[in-house]
This record gives structure tokens, C-alpha cells and sequence, in this order.
């Protein structure tokens, strides 16, 4: 350990690696695939309708704004449609939301397997 030590580090490295520049949409499908594991399908729906409808409203009070000064709202804009679409995904069908974190993109990165749970009562192995 040197307390003197000053190191760079790059933000998110690993998961830009994994699922690319913007991971919210495999996050997000994740999230979604939660909810209606746990708590099912229409609190699934709800939770993304509510962040859709959001993200909707949102798009529309910065369009005046963006049309008079689109170098100040343009991008705040543009995010807030990319984040309404995202959510679109959420109200999908249970089977394609509880398959969320099954995906490909979702799987271990090339060359690493997950270990096994170990049967009840017995030690696991790598």
C-alpha cells in the first residue's frame, strides 16, 4: 500500500467491455425481469408505463426549448427519448421479461463458466 499513490481509473471498464457503450437497456430488461419474478407481470408493467409516461412528458416540456436553443436541450432531449424507449421493453410478455438475465448478452463474458451451486449438503468444486 502507498498512500502516495495516484492511479487513473476508467469508469464501468468491465461492463462497457461486456454489453458496450450504454449498457441501460440490458440493466434495465434485467430490472424488469426482477420485478416480474418477484412481483409479478402487471407491477412490471406498471413500474414501466409510469417510467415511459415520465420519460414522455419530459421529451415534450424540453421541445419549445430544444427548438429555440437546441444546443442547450437537444441532448437532454434525445436522452429522455432514448429512456422512453427503453422502457417500452418492459412491457413485454412474462416469458420474454423472467428470460431477461438469460440472454446472450447477459451470459459470462468468452472463456469464464459459472460455478455450479453445490447440491444440498455437499461442497462445491470448481
Amino acid at each position: 500500500y502507498e498512500p502516495r499513490a495516484a492511479v487513473d481509473h476508467v469508469g464501468a471498464a468491465a461492463t462497457s467491455q461486456l454489453f458496450g457503450s450504454d449498457p441501460s437497456p440490458d440493466w434495465q430488461r434485467a430490472t424488469f425481469g426482477f420485478i416480474v419474478r418477484r412481483w409479478g407481470l402487471g407491477h412490471s408493467w406498471a413500474v414501466a408505463l409510469l417510467n415511459f409516461v415520465g420519460a414522455v412528458l419530459r421529451w415534450a416540456a424540453l421541445t419549445p426549448g430544444s427548438i429555440s436553443n437546441p444546443g442547450r436541450y437537444a441532448e437532454r432531449r434525445r436522452n429522455y427519448a432514448r429512456w422512453a424507449r427503453v422502457q417500452l421493453r418492459g412491457l413485454r410478455g412474462r416469458r420474454t421479461l423472467e428470460s431477461a438475465c438469460s440472454s446472450p448478452r447477459a451470459a459470462d463474458p468468452p472463456g469464464r463458466q459459472r460455478r455450479r451451486a453445490a447440491p444440498s449438503g455437499g461442497t462445491s468444486r470448481p
